[in-house]
């Protein structure tokens, strides 16, 4: 089995960890029959102790042998976005989307079977969709995936682009996801990912203003992309991992790490080395 066959394993089981784990967290502070329901916890803090269960559970992905196989995306808004910025080829972008969707799908169904169909929380996977919060119309709830997308993406980029910090990616990428939930999750749910998103509806059968989480992530990882392309002073983007050690072979050919090269104005986005 090549490296490229194994990145392709690794976001789908990464992506179906996170999302099974994350769901999990969800239900623990959030569902009716889990025994944490009845702590007094205000709204806020509660969505803080979630966000930071599902995030931090990103972030160990992103630092696994996984993650530094494949390069730890498991999000197909963070492969589309470094599609854009020509670090990953289309055939590989494909599979790997594939690979989050059907992960996800594969760790909602693997959490409902042998986690909450023992205990009985019948609504663990309804409080996990992601749908529009009360009271908030759906071109704010677009708005809102758009624009925490777009940080989350700025903040890969910024970070995982200069080598002397770049190891701090998935901790920096989990922070801003952690704050996001806390802050915005009452808005939009805080999809940012169409793989987290899509796995719970299929099992909760709520489709409720679903094409949102598929559109606005992708346009907001899209803008994060032109943004940074086009921002003065920015270091090139040097390959679409996320956190990238010489523990296995980058199978990337637009990888400027493990074969760095001289850039110029002219390659600035599409190779290079930075310090």
């Amino acid at each position: 089995m090549t490296t490229q066959h194994k990145a392709y394993i690794a976001e789908f089981l990464g992506t179906g960890l996170m999302v099974g784990f994350g769901l999990f967290a969800v239900a623990v502070f959030w569902s009716s029959g889990s025994p944490l329901a009845g702590l007094p916890l205000g709204p806020g803090l509660r969505r803080l102790v979630t966000g930071f269960f599902f995030a931090g559970g990103a972030t160990i992905i992103i630092y696994s042998p996984l993650g530094q196989l494949s390069g730890g995306h498991v999000n197909p808004s963070v492969t589309l976005g470094f599609l854009s910025l020509g670090k990953i080829s289309r055939p590989d972008a494909a599979f790997y989307i594939a690979s989050q969707l059907a992960g996800g799908v594969a760790g909602v169904a693997l959490l409902s079977a042998l986690v909450l169909g023992a205990l009985g929380w019948s609504d663990a996977i309804a409080v996990g969709t992601t749908r529009p919060g009360p009271g908030f119309p759906v071109p704010v709830v677009f708005a809102a995936e758009v624009f925490i997308t777009f940080v989350l993406m700025v903040g890969i980029l910024l970070i995982s682009n200069r080598q002397r910090i770049a190891h701090l990616t998935p901790a920096i990428a989990g922070t801003i996801v952690m704050t996001e939930v806390w802050l915005e999750a009452h808005v939009s749910g805080t999809s940012l990912n169409a793989a987290r998103s899509l796995a719970p509806a299929i099992f909760s059968g709520i489709w409720e203003h679903h094409w949102i989480y598929w559109t606005a992530p992708i346009i907001g990882a899209q803008l994060a992309a032109l943004a940074y392309r086009v921002a003065p002073r920015t270091a090139p983007v040097l390959c679409c991992k996320l956190y990238h050690t010489d523990r296995y072979r980058c199978h990337h050919a637009a990888c400027r790490i493990q074969s760095p090269v001289q850039h110029t104005p002219a390659s600035k986005h599409t190779g290079g080395e930075t310090t």
